[in-house]
C-alpha cells in the first residue's frame, strides 16, 4: 500500500509579545523569540532609524538573546528587531518588524566606604561596574566642610578613566571636595549623567572628624537618587487632543522636564515648577519618552500621541 508523505510548514517564530514596545536594559536584560524545534538556530536583525545595525545569531536550541552581546545597542534609544530560524536545514522567513526601547542611562556610585573618608593626591576611588561602559568621568570641586547641599566654592577637577576607579590628582591641601562620576559607552558616544555626589577631604580638611564620636551615624551623605512616581503624574495617554497633562504634588521643588522621540532625540526641554499642560499639537503621531529630573530624582514614562 502506498503511504502520505507530508512535509512540515515552513519553520517561523516571533519576538515573545512581553518584549513587544517593553523598556529594557542593554546591559543585563534579554528578548525572548517563540520556540519552534530543538534544533533551530535564530538570526536576529537590529535596526533603528531605519538602518540595520547587525545581525546577531544565537546558539542552537537557544531563544534567548542578552542585548549585551551586541555590539551596537546603548540606552535610551528605540529600535527594532526582526528575528528568522532555520531548523532541520530549512530557513524560515523574517518576522515582522518589532520595537521595544532601551532604558534610561544608569547612575554609578561610588564605593560606600569612599563618602567622608581622608584621600590625597596619588589615592584611588572606585565605583561600581556597568556593563557595556568604556569608561568613566570623575568630577571633584571644592565645598564648604560638611555643606549638605555639595555646593561648589570653586573650579571643578575632571579627571577620566577606562575602568571603574581612577587615581586622583590636582587636589588642594586641607580642603574638602564633592565627588561623583558618571559612566561612558561607546567611547563618548554616549553620556550619562553623574550619580550621587559626596564628600571626601584631603589632610587638614577636617572631613570625617565630626562621625567620629557617634558610633550610630551613616558614614556617608550621599544624596540618594530616588523616583518620583509618587509626585508625577502624566495624563491622557495616549494624548489625542494635543495637550499632555502634568500633575506635580510637590510645589516646592524645580523640575526639567525632557521629552526624547522614539530616536532619542530630545524634542521639548523646560522647566517645570507646578502642574501644568504641555502644548504637543505640533509633534507628530508616535512614541515619546518624558523624562522629569529634579536634583536628585528622577521619573519617566512612555506617552504614546495619536
Amino acid at each position: 500500500p502506498g503511504y502520505d508523505i507530508v512535509f512540515e510548514n515552513v519553520p517561523t517564530t516571533r519576538l515573545s509579545s512581553t518584549y513587544i514596545s517593553a523598556f529594557i536594559n542593554p546591559g543585563a536584560d534579554y528578548i525572548v523569540a517563540s520556540n519552534t524545534h530543538l534544533d533551530q538556530v535564530m538570526d536576529w536583525e537590529f535596526s533603528e532609524f531605519g538602518s540595520i545595525l547587525e545581525t546577531i545569531q544565537t546558539a542552537q536550541g537557544d531563544n534567548r538573546l542578552y542585548l549585551n552581546t551586541s555590539t551596537q545597542l546603548v540606552f535610551n534609544r528605540a529600535y527594532t528587531v526582526r528575528i528568522r530560524v532555520t531548523s532541520c536545514g530549512v530557513t524560515g522567513p523574517w518576522s515582522e518588524y518589532n520595537q521595544f526601547f532601551t532604558t534610561d542611562i544608569p547612575y554609578v556610585s561610588l564605593f560606600s566606604g569612599t563618602c567622608n573618608s581622608i584621600i590625597n593626591n596619588g589615592g584611588a576611588v572606585n565605583c561600581g561596574t556597568l556593563l557595556l561602559t568604556t569608561g568613566y568621568f570623575w568630577q571633584l570641586a571644592p565645598i564648604v566642610l560638611d555643606d549638605p547641599t555639595f555646593t561648589p566654592i570653586g573650579p571643578a577637577i575632571v579627571l577620566e578613566s577606562t575602568i571603574s576607579a581612577v587615581v586622583l590628582s590636582g587636589l588642594a591641601p586641607n580642603t574638602a571636595y564633592r565627588i561623583a562620576v558618571k559612566p561612558v559607552f561607546a567611547n563618548g558616544a554616549q553620556v550619562g549623567e553623574y550619580g550621587a555626589f559626596c564628600q571626601i577631604g584631603t589632610s587638614g580638611s577636617g572631613v570625617g572628624m565630626a562621625l567620629e564620636d557617634n558610633d550610630n551615624s551613616d558614614e556617608s551623605t550621599n544624596l540618594q537618587i530616588s523616583t518620583l512616581s509618587d509626585k508625577i503624574t502624566l495624563y491622557p495617554n495616549p494624548v489625542t487632543e494635543g495637550i499632555l497633562l502634568i500633575n506635580v504634588l510637590d510645589k516646592d521643588t524645580d523640575y526639567s522636564l525632557l521629552i526624547y522621540n522614539s530616536y532619542g532625540e530630545l524634542n521639548y526641554k523646560n522647566v517645570l515648577r507646578e502642574s501644568s499642560a504641555i502644548d504637543l499639537s505640533s509633534f507628530q503621531k508616535g512614541s515619546y519618552i518624558v523624562k522629569v529630573v529634579s536634583e536628585n530624582s528622577i521619573f519617566h514614562e512612555r506617552i504614546l500621541i495619536r
